[in-house]
């Protein structure tokens, strides 16, 4: 934080404005949302407590480690990075370095599942193959109690998030995750084949 927030004044609403500032001066586009989703995860103050009590002051501790976090957030590190999560399809993902971030976007993916399942009731047997964070089988998975899924991916480190996050959404019952190579060495069969593997440009594919 700049000089003014380590000062006796540093109060929630003064630190948040002067957060604010740093990142519109530097013409980050989400300022407003990325000022208040790391002071909320910095300084525990979310935006119900900063409208209510502007005025307390925030213990030093906490403004180092939001020092930290705008630092990141000026050199152009995502906030999703930075928290190591994201949210999708009203779940929060943990992310890590073998993992991409969740995207908006993808949660056409899951209507589009969700759309063609008949009976939300059945119990379907889904596969997909490059897990990641898990986030799309997790998603479908919320929204098909009586599913159970299987998650692959080359990366273990990935694999390690994918458990993870279904422990964190009581899906862990529900789903195993294992490292592999696509569909090799897979017992079938499935009802559901799902897969958002990284996008590759064109010139990077072998004709």
């Amino acid at each position: 934080m700049s000089a003014s927030a380590h000062s006796d004044a540093a109060t929630r609403g003064a630190v948040y404005l002067d957060l604010l500032e740093q990142f519109r001066s530097a013409d980050i586009p989400s300022a407003e949302l990325d000022a208040r989703l790391l002071m909320a995860a910095a300084t525990q103050v979310d935006d119900v407590a900063l409208i209510a009590d502007p005025d307390k002051l925030i213990e030093a501790q906490y403004l180092d480690v939001l020092g930290d976090f705008a630092r990141r957030r000026l050199s152009g590190e995502p906030v999703s990075r930075i928290l190591g999560r994201r949210e999708f399809w009203g779940l929060s993902f943990s992310l890590n370095n073998a993992t991409l971030d969740p995207r908006p976007d993808s949660e056409t993916l899951v209507e589009a599942v969700l759309a063609h399942v008949a009976d939300r009731d059945a119990p379907l047997q889904i596969l997909d193959l490059g897990t990641g964070t898990g986030c799309l089988l997790l998603a479908l998975l919320s929204e098909l109690p009586n599913a159970r899924g299987r998650g692959v991916d080359c990366s273990a480190e990935a694999i390690d998030a994918a458990q993870d996050n279904a422990a964190q959404h009581g899906l862990a019952d529900h789903v195993t995750f294992s490292v592999g190579n696509w569909g090799e060495g897979l017992d079938g069969p499935y009802d559901l084949l799902i897969s958002n593997p990284p996008y590759i440009p064109t010139a990077d594919i072998d004709g």
